[in-house]
């Protein structure tokens, strides 16, 4: 049986230490604010934000789009000498 607590699911087949570790961390005061320190603030930022899982296949993808970019780029401004080059290689065929 699952129950949800601010939010958060709560599996009601875990640990009853887990659970009453969810709940105290959630508790609300009188006044409905919930109770959360410097340390649980900081906390929260470094697993929201510390996570770099897949960043590395976009850098690759920035770093390719670049390099194609760049090798258009030396093409066009090539392609007339490149022309050329190939005219006179066919005059000679």
């Amino acid at each position: 049986m699952s129950q949800t607590f601010a939010r958060f699911p709560v599996d009601s087949t875990s640990s009853s230490h887990a659970r009453i570790g969810a709940q105290s961390a959630l508790e609300t005061k009188k006044g409905g604010e919930s109770i959360m320190t410097f340390t649980d603030l900081v906390a929260y930022f470094r697993a929201r934000f510390g996570v770099e899982e897949g960043q590395t296949m976009a850098e690759y993808g920035v770093v390719l789009a670049v390099i194609t970019a760049l090798v258009v780029a030396a093409i066009l401004a090539l392609s007339g000498a490149i022309a050329n080059a190939l005219h006179t290689v066919q005059g000679y065929l």
